[in-house]
């Protein structure tokens, strides 16, 4: 069955899948509950900063504005902090430590891993302390809206069916990560458009009149003054005009 936005929310294609990718039962419940772990502190530390992506062939975990973990077929990638990492971790047999450093420019001591699933339960204990620095670091850095639009619900219900806990859940609000992350649509060149705006996302609305805190502008989540409203709608449609379309990846 096709992977789409519509079977990335069915738990049954998600056990399919990652029953698949880790056939070892007691390798597969060690991945998972280390993924929970992982998904419980990003959400912890930036609430809406994390997302799943299932495809035929792996389940990535998303933070920020890149991927710390990745199940594939008996393989185990893990994105770690270098500066905390255990130090015999290269003399494992079967680990092989990347050779790019940093792996991503925008977590400048990122490092990464890969080791056969059979070893999860004895590897991932072992960067598990350094995995979570990573992501405090990762969750700092702006959201990928491609990542963001893949997000898989269904990987979330399996998980809380197959380890028994309860997981954050997050919404999809594309003009609110729009807002805040900075990233909208593709270039001509295929690649991601940053937009330069310090707007804020719209937030609830209230009955609460203008004052000298937010001086109609909306900044305590009131209403503000219908000038404000204009405003910050026609601020906003100028950031968007003012786009800036730039060539790499942070």
């Amino acid at each position: 069955m096709p992977i789409n936005n519509e079977t990335r929310k069915d738990p049954k294609i998600a056990r399919e899948v990652l029953e698949r990718l880790l056939p070892d039962a007691g390798a597969r419940k060690s991945c998972l509950r280390f993924l929970c772990d992982s998904i419980q502190l990003a959400h912890q530390l930036a609430p809406g900063s994390w997302g799943l992506t299932l495809q035929k062939d792996l389940v990535r975990l998303n933070v920020g504005h890149i991927e710390v973990m990745t199940f594939e077929h008996d393989r185990i990638h893990v994105v770690f902090d270098r500066d905390t990492k255990p130090r015999d971790l290269g003399t494992i047999p079967d680990v092989h430590i990347g050779s790019k450093t940093p792996v991503y420019k925008s977590v400048k001591s990122s490092s990464s891993c890969n080791f056969p699933a059979s070893k999860a339960t004895g590897i991932l204990p072992l960067i598990r302390e350094s995995h979570h620095q990573l992501i405090k670091q990762a969750v700092e850095t702006p959201r990928n809206n491609m990542t963001a639009r893949a997000h898989s619900p269904g990987v979330l219900r399996y998980l809380e069916e197959e380890v028994g806990i309860h997981l954050p859940k997050i919404r999809k609000m594309y003009r609110e990560s729009f807002l805040q992350t900075g990233y909208t649509g593709r270039n001509a060149n295929n690649h991601p458009a940053r937009v330069q705006s310090y707007c804020q996302p719209s937030v609830r609305v209230t009955d609460h009149e203008p004052n000298s805190s937010c001086s109609g502008r909306g900044r305590c989540g009131c209403r503000g003054a219908e000038e404000g409203l204009s405003r910050r709608r026609a601020l906003f449609r100028l950031h968007r005009r003012r786009a800036v379309w730039w060539k790499g990846l942070v």
